[in-house]
C-alpha cells in the first residue's frame, strides 16, 4: 500500500493560485503532483479490494458506477413521508455506517433531498435501543431492522430507479421512529413535557369536575327517590279518596231512596251533600 500525505494534498489546495472559485472548475488532471497522488490511491483502492469478498466487490462497483452515472444529474422526483424507497448509500462510508444498497422510509423531503432512516434485513431482531424492527405486514418485502441511529438527509439520486417501492401501512411504526428522534432534541422534549404536564393537571381538573358531577347525580339520585315516595304517597291517597267517594256514592244513593219512600223524614233528617263530601274528603 502506497502511503498517502493528506497534508501535502491539503497543502496544494491551499496554494492553488487564483480566484478561489479557479480552483472549483480547474481540472485535476493539469495538477501533476496531485493526480499522481490519485493514481496511487487507485492502486491502493486495487489491492484493497482484492482482499474483499464476491458480494462487497460486487456492491463496491454498481455503487460506484451509480455514482459516476448521478453525479451531474438533478433528480427532483416528489416523495411522501412513510414512502420506501430503495437508495444507494455509497462504497466509501466509515466503519458501520450503512453502504451499498438498503431499504428505507422517507421521513422529509426537500426538492433535492429526503431525510431517511435505513432498513437492513441482517439487522432485524437485534440492538432494540438502536434498531427498530418492521414487518412485511409494515410494507416491507422481508422482516426489516430500521438503523433509526443512521438517520440521515441523502441526495435524491441515490433512490435506485428514482421512485418509491412501497409505502408504510403501520402509523404505530412511524410513530417509534419520530419518538426516537425526540429524545435527541432537547427543545422539542421539554416543549412535549410541558404539555404532558399541563395535559395531566387539565386531567386532574376533569377528575374533580367529575367528582362533582358524581355527588350532583347522588342528589339528584336521592330527590327523585323521594319524589317517587311521594307520588306513591299521593296516589295513596288519591286511591283512597276515590273509594271514600264511591262509598258516600253508595251511602247517598240509599238515603235517596229512603227519602223516596218516606219523604216525611226529609224534614226531620236533613243534610247537604256538599257538606258531607267536603267532611269526607
Amino acid at each position: 500500500m502506497f502511503k498517502i500525505d493528506q497534508n501535502r494534498i491539503a497543502q496544494i489546495l491551499a496554494d492553488f493560485p487564483g480566484d478561489p472559485k479557479d480552483k472549483v472548475n480547474s481540472l485535476a488532471k493539469n495538477e501533476k503532483e496531485l493526480f499522481d497522488a490519485y493514481k496511487l490511491k487507485v492502486w491502493n483502492i486495487v489491492e484493497h479490494m482484492n482482499e474483499q469478498t464476491v458480494y462487497a466487490l460486487s456492491k463496491w462497483i454498481i455503487a460506484q458506477d451509480r455514482l459516476l452515472i448521478n453525479t451531474y444529474q438533478k433528480k427532483t422526483t416528489p416523495f411522501a413521508r412513510g414512502d420506501i424507497v430503495k437508495v444507494e448509500l455509497g462504497a466509501t462510508n466509515f466503519y458501520l455506517e450503512p453502504s451499498y444498497e438498503h431499504p428505507a422510509i422517507v421521513l422529509a423531503e426537500n426538492k433535492v433531498a429526503i431525510l431517511i432512516v435505513p432498513g437492513s434485513t441482517k439487522k432485524y431482531g437485534t440492538r432494540p435501543d438502536e434498531i427498530i424492527d418492521a414487518e412485511p405486514s409494515d410494507g416491507f418485502l422481508e422482516p426489516t431492522g430500521l438503523q433509526v441511529q443512521a438517520i440521515r438527509w441523502v441526495s435524491k439520486n441515490r433512490v435506485i430507479d428514482n421512485k418509491k417501492v412501497n409505502t408504510v401501512k403501520s402509523p404505530a411504526l412511524m410513530e417509534k421512529i419520530d419518538y426516537y428522534l425526540v429524545q435527541f432534541l432537547p427543545a422539542v422534549q421539554e416543549k412535549l413535557d410541558n404539555q404532558v404536564k399541563l395535559l395531566e393537571e387539565r386531567q386532574q381538573e376533569i377528575d374533580q369536575l367529575q367528582m362533582h358531577i358524581n355527588e350532583k347525580d347522588k342528589e339528584l339520585e336521592e330527590f327523585l327517590l323521594e319524589n317517587e315516595e311521594l307520588k306513591s304517597e299521593l296516589k295513596g291517597m288519591k286511591h283512597r279518596h276515590e273509594k271514600q267517594t264511591i262509598v258516600l256514592d253508595m251511602s247517598f244513593g240509599v238515603i235517596n231512596r229512603i227519602f223516596e219512600r218516606h219523604p216525611e223524614l226529609k224534614d226531620d233528617f236533613p243534610f247537604d251533600r256538599s257538606v258531607l263530601e267536603k267532611d269526607g274528603a
